[in-house]
């Protein structure tokens, strides 16, 4: 009802203008580090307790919600996530707590990493919730994966390699796809150290060349032999290997909802995300040329632009974007911290970032993918 909606975009509103705020603080004061967990400690409240306490909000919310209270069993193949589950049940903790700890961690995850580059966070933080509220509260299980990718790279920034591992295990036994986007950021790894070209021209045309000649059909031909990697292992796992809706165009979300296959992107998409996307691929580039860190994530978010260009609206490629989309709020930041930009390139570029993100995401798409479930809170239940 009405008031349940609005309660929902009030909430949503006060988290978003924290974001902000703490990004600014973030910049300001983030290197004192005495004062810095302090600071940002009412953001990760306020984020926690909006996304904990929501109520069957996503797709896979009812699920995990019957996995908590032992009413759906779980694959025991990722055994981190079983464990959990029996421990969750023997203890008796509420669901509404385990959801809660799932916010806490990825906004936790998330600020303990930008601890690292105070200056990028007055726009990544406010980016990193766009981005990853919808998806977060649908994949839930992805994103407490994610969150334990994110403290491990702060933990190998720090130098602290056996957590590191550690935490990738958790992860990898939490969700078993994680393995992608692990490998994914080994390979930037490889890129940002080992390949330091002096101009952006290569990423800047194999980014074109995909945004104006990939067909979402081309999926069809890639994805038997990237289903051939993945081993049988008896779990649920199997069927989305085995199935073709999940890596070919026969798994359309459109051809799902609506009964026609996705037909592209829409121009005035295209007007705003093809601009917006170049300015980050090129400005990106030359804001972190002068670290090895900033390339690492410059390649990281280059691979998850070329991901949200090609994907369609294909179900698993989908979810491989959305491992990897956390990287593009962090060199966006970068590039506005980083660089001297002119007026005008910088407030164009702001500008088709507000228009994409905050209007064109926050405004428009959570309300499409939300919609479906409803704005309900816990306190909506009783």
């Amino acid at each position: 009802d009405f008031e349940q909606y609005l309660t929902f975009w009030i909430i949503r509103i006060i988290v978003f203008i924290s974001f902000v705020a703490t990004g600014f603080w973030i910049r300001k004061h983030g290197r004192i580090n005495r004062s810095y967990w302090l600071g940002v400690f009412p953001l990760i409240v306020i984020y926690s307790l909006a996304e904990g306490l929501r109520w069957n909000r996503g797709q896979d919310y009812y699920n995990c919600y019957l996995e908590i209270c032992g009413s759906l069993n779980h694959d025991s193949f990722e055994f981190v996530y079983t464990w959990w589950l029996s421990f969750v049940q023997n203890v008796g903790i509420p669901y509404w707590i385990v959801f809660f700890f799932y916010s806490f961690l990825l906004v936790f995850s998330f600020i303990h990493l930008i601890k690292r580059f105070p200056k990028s966070a007055l726009f990544a933080l406010p980016l990193f919730f766009i981005i990853t509220s919808p998806q977060s509260e649908n994949l839930i299980r992805q994103f407490l994966s994610l969150s334990f990718i994110i403290l491990a790279i702060s933990v190998f920034f720090e130098k602290r390699y056996l957590l590191m591992i550690v935490l990738l295990i958790i992860s990898e036994g939490i969700h078993f796809s994680a393995v992608f986007p692990i490998l994914l950021m080994f390979f930037s790894l490889f890129f940002a150290l080992k390949y330091k070209p002096s101009k952006p021209y290569i990423p800047a045309f194999i980014f074109l060349i995909l945004y104006f000649f990939w067909e979402y059909s081309y999926f069809a031909e890639i994805s038997e032999p990237i289903l051939r990697l993945f081993p049988e292992t008896g779990s649920r796992m199997d069927g989305y290997v085995e199935s073709d809706t999940w890596f070919t165009s026969e798994g359309s979300m459109s051809l799902e909802t609506t009964g026609k296959a996705y037909a592209g992107r829409h121009i005035t998409t295209a007007i705003i995300q093809l601009p917006l996307y170049f300015f980050i691929v090129i400005a990106g580039f030359y804001a972190s040329e002068r670290k090895w860190e900033l390339r690492f994530f410059y390649w990281c978010a280059y691979f998850a632009l070329l991901l949200d260009i090609t994907r369609g609206d294909i179900q698993s490629y989908t979810r491989f974007y959305h491992w990897m989309a956390f990287f593009i709020p962090i060199i966006v930041g970068t590039v506005y911290s980083e660089l001297h930009l002119g007026k005008g390139v910088k407030f164009i570029s702001i500008f088709l970032l507000v228009v994409y993100y905050v209007w064109g995401m926050m405004f428009t798409n959570m309300r499409f993918l939300i919609n479906p479930w409803g704005y309900e809170f816990i306190w909506d239940r009783l």
